[in-house]
């Protein structure tokens, strides 16, 4: 999975659209995202995963749109937070968009709608089409019990370099190569040898 680009729409802290396009240089590939305390950098590691798995780790993770967004919309109106993230995958061009709209039913309340998510891809021939179940295709990309090995801050680098981390990349390094389902294929063939023989 090579990311293009991330696009945040009024979610959390950033209002109004936000793009970040990361470095696809093979020389200088490293992009960095650098602020101040408060800035937003723990809401854009969130906005990765709230986009690929619609999980948010933040205090009042049940209000994803911007807050100026919502006061400054009129009562009745609909607001709407979304973010996108394109990337390529298997020689494929995906753009990921996760939305959520609300309605502003009066200064204090809001009304939130269920999340859409949808996923397109572009074949080699620039032909589009939507994936029938984005869940399942982004799971076989990028496994949802792996996010915390390609999605962490900066305090977690030094959890995963300490002796006790070392069997945690152990196991993300089987899980991405699918050595796990062969381990299992192999105890299941000991265990059935052993039935074939007695």
């Amino acid at each position: 999975m090579l990311l293009d680009s991330i696009t945040l729409y009024n979610f959390r802290q950033y209002y109004k659209k936000q793009t970040i396009e990361f470095s696809k240089s093979t020389k200088r590939n490293v992009t960095v995202i650098h602020g101040e305390n408060g800035s937003g950098k723990t809401a854009l590691l969130n906005a990765f995963l709230w986009c690929l798995y619609g999980d948010l780790n933040l205090p009042k993770s049940d209000e994803i749109i911007n807050e100026y967004a919502i006061v400054s919309a009129n009562i009745g109106d609909k607001v709407e937070a979304y973010v996108q993230l394109e990337f390529n995958s298997k020689s494929l061009d995906y753009t990921l968009t996760r939305k959520i709209s609300a309605d502003k039913v009066s200064e204090n309340e809001v009304h939130y709608h269920k999340p859409e998510v949808k996923l397109v891809y572009r074949t080699p021939e620039g032909q589009s089409e939507e994936v029938k179940n984005p869940t399942q295709e982004i799971n076989s990309i990028l496994p949802k019990d792996l996010r915390s090995y390609f999605f962490f801050d900066g305090e977690r680098i030094d959890n995963l370099s300490k002796k006790s981390g070392s069997e945690d990349i152990k196991k993300a390094i089987k899980t991405i190569m699918g050595l796990e389902i062969l381990e299992r294929a192999i105890k299941h063939t000991d265990e059935a040898k052993k039935r074939f023989r007695s």
